[in-house]
């Protein structure tokens, strides 16, 4: 009988045991979600400002090629009255 309750003690004990194992486990993995989670969406914010930033550019490209026209025009028409 004692025999039998040492090994229910010792068996009781390496439950415990495994039980906050996969308990510093699981909190682990949850940090490591929530680390990996963070970088997602930091990475969709870089995303969403370069993509601002890109369209930015094209409408600041769009009023370039209309001043590079007009620029392009008065020259011609000058050189239109010159020669």
């Amino acid at each position: 009988m004692k025999k039998d309750v040492d090994n229910l003690v010792e068996k009781s004990e390496k439950f415990s045991k495994d039980i906050r194992n996969l308990n510093f486990n699981i909190e682990d993995a949850e940090k490591y979600k929530t680390s990996y989670q963070n970088k997602i969406n930091n990475s969709a914010n870089a995303i969403e400002e370069i993509e601002k930033h890109i369209q930015s550019l094209k409408k600041i490209m769009k009023l370039m090629r209309y001043f590079l026209k007009k620029a392009t025009s008065d020259i011609e028409e000058l050189n239109k009255q010159f020669f």
